[in-house]
Order: structure tokens, then C-alpha cells, then sequence
């Protein structure tokens, strides 16, 4: 959830119930906007349409209508509010923020009057014989000389070792006191699921649920002892091989991922696995490129999976970030003529005049003598093309003097978000929060600012009839503030991979003098013929360094997850469960010694008689209808800047500063220390 921070408490306590209109069950908006409704426990809440509060998120709760959330809340110590969305409610603490009215996906509930009844203590009071909820909320049932505790509207979610259907909760938590392993018990709708202990806690106005109160006393010891087993021994993913950390818990795939260096430290577990290894307790990374079609091309390939969703920018899903087919399908087919060859065929003279702008400004640099971080001028080039050719609105970084381009700690905070990238959507949205209230940065506040004001002008300057970006957006209705998030994730990616492969084309050419004149008089050659001369992208040598700058070049290193779908699915003889994660990465296909021999070097010749198993191994872009959108515009910039480069001799006498690149592996991958540095002199 989004907004701006301040303290609203005072104003949600001055509020009085007795001026609103009764809410029925599930009120819907804008119909029902101001009503109030009341929780079991006494607590009101007033329903605001169209509303998003900033948080902080104390809690979730999984609930279908309005009062349930306001029950959720109402019995969560310190919510004193909840946004409501997709069927869960985000549960939100004091410190409120100010409200937004332009999120059509949210509604939201305040309290304007505290629950009048006390939370009984667990396992205050005894059941009798048999279990009815909602009243025997908290009480304890003994059965088979064991007792559990009841907790009635609530679902504990995940960790099922079994399941079959029950009359009841009581038979339910009687057939959990005889299986071995079980702690828990889930009931509902005549379906009883038995757990493990590997569960989380929602609040669920139609379940029921009760657990051991040997969980309670020995928690920390017994749960963890039974959860160990499981993943190790019956989880349906234990037959994949891996070391046993990952199996045990996903903090061990948080951590690389945090430190940056998971691309490569899962290269080596598939050197010692083979080509399966489970790097979470459910996921596996998959290192064979036989994979590739049914995981992401065929039918449209596996869902993405939901951490995908933490990419969400300012409360709004995006092309590349949605998980969902039906919202992501209109989008794209808007937008996509703009990717062709015959759109970009046709406005190649802007995309060239960015590139000529962006060498002149090179060797202009050059000429002083001084370092040049060409990471920099890669990245501005990146970002005039994409905002010249998609928006019809030059950003124009290559004309900034400063020694930073202003859309730089923009992205580079959105590559941030690849530290995180595997959480959980809700553990993100309280780590983000948390972040921008007690960690703010200034260099980012202001870049962000300068990207909001340059999508907002653009916005706002076009209108449906328009043939750009926004305007095929604006066209089929989407609105105008989910048209500028659209735009931002564009000014992202586009500026950031790009940028990314460039500077490594090159940082190559620059190490390896016999190949950059190898390209030099290729380009030479082809410009004598004249009118004769072939375009860029047909030269064969050139082609070659660009595809072998972007194997080298790890733009987005790491797994792109998917799930596995209901079926399941059995791949070469292994059987990968519904609900499972599985997925490849381009660092390790594009490195696999079999298929690149001599992987770490850069040697443009491998590409000039590619072999079957080259082209299965290329994975630059993704693979599928989820590939990268802009593959063939970002393709177009990588080719005229090479060409230009070899043209003007730009590189001559160039010599690298640093050693060693060196990246963190994140989502997006991004260089240590910012730079890429070159000499001249």
C-alpha cells in the first residue's frame, strides 16, 4: 500500500458512528461509500471507497466481505484500520498516512469505535463434548489425551499432510490427535485438513481451525523438529537433490538473494546436483534448456509466480509485473505494434540520432583526458531512446553534465527491489514501508521526482488518439494514473538492461583490441559500397558481439519463477508437484561450459555458426509471450551504438580502469560501485 506519511489518528478518533448509514453484508462501491458496519466483537468501521492507506501493515487476513475484515481488525491489538483488496485485508497500525482516492482496486475501513469485548486468554475456558464455533473461540477440547487449543473464523494455511472429508471441526481435531506429525486441524465446507505445523495464520470468516497446545508449550523446538522432517523427508519435493539448508528453509535463498551473489552460488550447487536442485523448500532451479518450452512458451508457459507482484509500482500492477493473464492481455496487445520491426523500421533516423548524440558525447569525453563512466552515457542513451521512440518525448540524458544522470538513483532503486525479490507480497509491503519512513534517501526522492514530473508532462500531453505508448493505453480506457506507472516501468527497464548490455559491448571491445578491429573493418567495409551498404543489424560480425555481449553481459542474471500448475508436471522422468516453483536463469544456461566452451570469454565467433543447442541455450530475454516486451528495440540500440562506435573509431586508445566488473545478482543486476570506467591517453 501506498501514500504519503501522516499521523491521522486524531482525526479517525474524533469520528462518531452514529452519523453514518448501516452497511449490509458486502456493500459495494461507490453505492455504500460512508456506512458503517460492526464486528462481532463491537468494533465499528466505516467503509471509504476507492481509498488506500499507507500502513504500516501489522497484520493480513484473508476475507470476502467487508465485516470480516472489520472483525480481523477488530480483534488485531493496535489496527485501528484496514485496506481491502483481492479478497484480503491489510491490516494497518496507528500511524495511518494520508489517503489516496485514485486506487480503484482498494477500498478501505477505519475504526470509529473500539471493540467493547475483551479477547479471552487461550484455552480459558473448556468444550465440551463437541466444538461450536463461533462461540468455543479459544477454548480447549481434550480428545485421545491430548488438548488443542480452538480458534474458530481462522485458516491455518499451508502444511497439509493430509486431508478427507468430516462432519465436523470435532472429528477433525479427533483424526488429527491419531496421525502422526499432526498439530493442527483445519475444517471447512465438510473437508478436514490435517497440518504439519508449517502453517500460516489468516483470519477466515468461513473456517475453523484448533492446534496442539503442545505447540504452544514446546513451539519452538517441536514445530521446527516436525517441519525439518517434512521438508526433508516428505515433502513432494524431497526427492530433489540440494544441500540441506535450502530444504529446510527459503531464509538460505533471501539471504543470497539479498547479498547478491545467488546467480552464481546455485551455478555451483548444479555442478555438484546436476541440473535440478531445490533451492527453497518449494522451489527448484532448473539448469536444462529442455525445460524451456513448457515452463515458459507452450500455451503461454506456467503462471509467473506471485513475487513477481513485489515489481508492482505505486500500488498498480504492470505489464511486466501482473501475474494475471486477463489483466496483462489488453495491455500488451495495445502497445505491442510499437515493438515491431516495421514500427521501429519506421522511426530508425530518431533512434539513430540518439545513438550519434550519445558517441559525440563520448569522445568528447574521451578528449579530457579523464575517466569516463560509460555505464553512465550507456544508461542515457537507454533512456532517450526508449522516451524518443515510445513517448515522442526526448528525456534528453545525454545533454546532463552532471556526473550522474538524473534518472540513475531512480532505477537503480527499483534494481534494489531485487534483494527482496522472493518475499512473501505482504512481508515486502511492511520491509517497504519501513524502509521510506525510517531510511529516506534524498538522491532517490529527487530523481523519482524528476521521473514522476517527465511521465506526468508526457501524460498529460497526450490523449487517446495519440499513436505513442500512452495514447494506445489511454485508448482502451486504461486511466490516467495507471498509464504513468505503465510509463515509469518503462523508463526503468528500458534505461537500466540496456544500459547494462551497452557498457558491456563496450568494456569488451575496449579488452579485446583484435576483435573491436575485427568489427571496425567489417563496419568500414559495408559503409564503402555506398548506396549498396547493408543496414546494421545485417552485418554478421556485428551481430556477433552484440549476442555475445548480452550471454556475458547478465542484464537480469537470476531464476525467473514460475508454478507449476494443477496437473503437475513430469520433465525427463522427475515428477515437479502442483504448486511448485520452478524456473531457469540466464546466468546459468548461458554459462554451461557443454554449450559455451570457454564461457567467462568473450569471443564474438562463437555466434557466427551458432549450433542447435546455442540458439536452446540463449535466454537473454526470457522465452514465451512474457519475454521482454521491448526485446526488439533495445536489440535495434545495441546494434546502431556498435556500428556508430566502430565507425567513428570512438574507442581507440581506450583502456579500462577497473580489473574486474563486478555485479550483485539480483533480479536486475546491478555494478558495484556504479561505473564502468575507461582511459583514453
Amino acid at each position: 500500500m501506498y501514500g504519503i506519511l501522516a499521523n491521522s489518528t486524531a482525526v479517525l478518533g474524533a469520528l462518531s458512528p452514529g452519523v453514518y448509514k448501516k452497511c449490509p453484508g458486502h456493500p459495494t462501491c461507490p453505492r455504500w461509500n460512508g456506512c458503517v458496519s460492526t464486528s462481532t466483537n463491537g468494533g465499528v468501521f466505516r467503509l471509504s471507497c476507492v481509498t488506500d492507506y499507507n500502513g504500516p501493515i501489522i497484520g493480513t487476513a484473508q476475507a470476502n466481505l467487508f465485516v470480516d475484515c472489520a472483525d480481523a481488525c477488530s480483534r488485531r491489538t493496535g489496527c485501528t484500520a484496514f485496506n481491502m483488496k483481492d479478497n484480503f485485508c491489510y491490516l494497518l497500525g496507528v500511524d495511518l498516512g494520508v489517503l489516496r482516492v485514485s486506487n480503484n482496486d482498494v477500498n478501505a475501513g477505519t475504526q470509529v469505535k473500539p471493540a467493547t469485548e475483551q479477547e479471552p486468554a487461550p484455552g480459558s475456558s473448556t468444550c465440551d463434548t463437541t466444538i461450536n464455533c463461533p462461540n468455543d473461540d479459544y477454548c480447549r477440547y481434550k480428545t485421545n489425551d491430548k488438548s488443542y487449543i480452538t480458534r474458530c473464523n481462522y485458516d491455518y494455511y499451508g502444511g497439509d499432510i493430509a486431508l478427507g472429508p468430516t462432519d465436523s471441526l470435532t472429528d477433525c481435531v479427533n483424526r488429527c490427535s491419531t496421525f502422526v506429525g499432526c498439530v493442527a486441524a483445519t475444517w471447512v465446507g465438510g473437508m478436514c485438513y490435517l497440518k504439519n505445523g508449517d502453517y500460516n495464520i489468516v483470519y477466515n470468516a468461513f473456517v475453523d481451525s484448533a492446534h496442539s497446545t503442545l505447540t504452544v508449550v514446546f513451539a519452538p523446538l517441536f514445530v521446527l523438529l516436525i517441519r525439518s522432517i517434512y521438508r526433508i523427508y516428505f515433502h513432494p519435493l524431497a526427492h530433489i537433490p540440494g544441500p540441506i539448508l535450502p530444504r529446510l528453509t527459503s531464509l538460505w535463498l533471501h539471504y543470497h538473494a539479498y547479498i547478491g551473489d545467488e546467480a552464481s552460488t546455485i551455478r555451483k550447487l548444479h555442478q555438484r546436483y546436476g541440473p535440478y536442485v531445490r533451492v527453497s523448500p518449494n522451489e527448484v532451479d532448473i539448469s536444462d534448456a529442455d525445460a524451456i518450452p513448457t515452463i515458459y512458451v507452450s500455451k503461454g508457459g506456467f503462471p509467473k509466480a506471485k513475487c513477481y507482484a513485489n515489481f508492482d509500482i505505486d500500488g498498480h500492477k504492470t505489464i511486466f509485473s501482473t501475474t494475471d493473464p486477463d489483466y496483462r492481455s489488453p495491455r500488451a496487445k495495445a502497445v505491442l505494434p510499437l515493438f515491431s520491426t516495421k514500427a521501429l523500421r519506421e522511426n530508425e533516423s530518431a533512434i539513430w540520432g540518439c545513438v550519434d548524440r550519445m558517441v559525440d558525447r563520448l569522445r568528447e569525453e574521451a578528449n579530457t583526458k579523464k575517466p569516463v563512466n560509460v555505464l553512465n552515457l550507456a544508461r542515457s542513451l537507454a533512456v532517450d531512446a526508449v522516451s524518443t521512440h515510445l513517448f515522442q518525448e526526448n528525456y534528453n540524458g545525454v545533454t546532463e553534465r552532471g556526473p550522474v544522470l538524473s534518472v540513475s538513483a531512480f532505477v537503480d532503486a527499483y534494481v534494489a527491489v531485487g534483494r527482496f525479490f522472493y518475499l512473501p507480497n505482504t512481508v515486502f509491503a511492511w520491509l517497504e514501508w519501513a524502509v521510506t519512513k525510517f531510511s529516506p534517501d534524498q538522491d532517490t526522492d529527487d530523481s523519482m521526482s524528476l521521473v514522476d514530473k517527465f511521465v506526468a508532462a508526457v501524460v498529460g500531453n497526450t490523449t487517446a488518439k495519440s499513436t505513442t505508448y500512452p495514447g494506445r493505453l489511454l485508448a482502451i480506457g486504461i486511466s490516467d494514473a495507471e498509464v504513468k506507472v505503465q510509463c515509469k516501468d518503462l523508463v526503468f527497464a528500458g534505461t537500466d538492461s540496456t544500459g547494462m548490455n551497452l557498457s558491456i559491448i563496450i568494456r569488451n571491445l575496449v579488452l579485446y583490441p583484435e576483435k573491436y578491429q575485427r568489427l571496425k573493418d567489417e563496419v568500414m567495409k559495408n559503409a564503402t559500397l555506398g548506396p549498396d551498404a547493408q543496414d546494421a543489424q545485417a552485418l554478421p560480425y556485428l551481430n556477433a558481439v552484440v549476442k555475445e555481449a548480452l550471454r556475458l553481459s547478465m542484464a537480469n542474471p537470476t531464476r525467473l519463477p514460475h508454478v507449476v500448475p494443477d496437473d503437475g508436471w513430469t520433465f525427463k522422468g522427475t515428477y515437479f508437484p502442483a504448486g511448485s516453483i520452478v524456473g531457469c536463469s540466464a546466468y546459468e544456461l548461458h554459462y554451461d561450459p557443454l554449450v559455451f566452451p570457454q564461457p567467462e570469454t568473450f569471443s564474438p565467433e562463437r555466434w557466427l555458426s551458432p549450433t542447435e543447442e546455442m540458439a536452446k541455450y540463449w535466454f537473454a530475454f526470457g522465452a514465451g509471450s512474457r519475454a521482454c516486451i521491448a526485446r526488439n528495440l533495445a536489440t535495434m540500440e545495441l546494434q546502431f551504438a556498435t556500428e556508430r562506435l566502430a565507425k567513428t573509431g570512438a574507442l581507440d586508445g581506450a583502456r579500462t580502469i577497473q580489473e574486474k566488473v563486478e555485479i550483485y545478482e539480483w533480479f536486475n543486476s546491478k555494478v558495484k560501485g556504479g561505473k564502468i570506467e575507461l582511459m583514453w591517453g
